[in-house]
């Protein structure tokens, strides 16, 4: 019987250890409300910039979710025909106007990855904001700009 409650003690410590650390991962991210995600869902186009003057044109898909950390989604890179530069995201609102974004290549072999801060603009149709990540084929820290737009619902 000491056993069991050991046990049961000691999977439940680890249950609640999870679920706080969730919390506290997240605890700084709004939850979204239903104008806020229909807004953000959907298809969305425009072009990155690399500060060495590379520019790509993208094709972004984001999914809302239900949960703080709740943006996730998938990042085309419309001149890249294989696939190699394309990329999955997650992130979640850090206020009503600012999107913060993880993202990482698709190709889990690729080492490429980065984040993004972009600005939700007040007409709910643009974005805008700057990246920072590891670039496989330079093979070094990479930046620039970001502009998209939303091009379906």
């Amino acid at each position: 019987m000491n056993n069991f409650l050991s046990l049961i003690i000691s999977l439940s410590s680890a249950v609640i250890g999870v679920l706080f650390q969730k919390y506290i991962d997240t605890k700084d991210f709004l939850f979204l409300g239903k104008t806020r995600k229909r807004a953000l869902k959907g298809k969305w186009r425009g072009i990155v910039e690399q500060d060495n003057m590379n520019k790509y044109d993208i094709e972004l898909i984001i999914k809302p979710g239900f949960k703080r950390v709740n943006i996730t989604g998938t990042i085309l890179n419309k001149e890249v025909k294989k696939g190699a530069d394309n990329f999955i995201f997650k992130g979640a609102f850090k206020n009503e106007r600012f999107l913060m974004l993880g993202y990482e290549n698709a190709d889990g072999g690729i080492l490429q990855f980065g984040s993004m801060l972009l600005e939700f603009l007040p007409d709910s149709e643009h974005m805008q904001g700057r990246f920072v990540g590891y670039g496989y084929k330079s093979m070094q820290i990479i930046h620039g700009t970001l502009e998209i737009e939303k091009i379906a619902g």
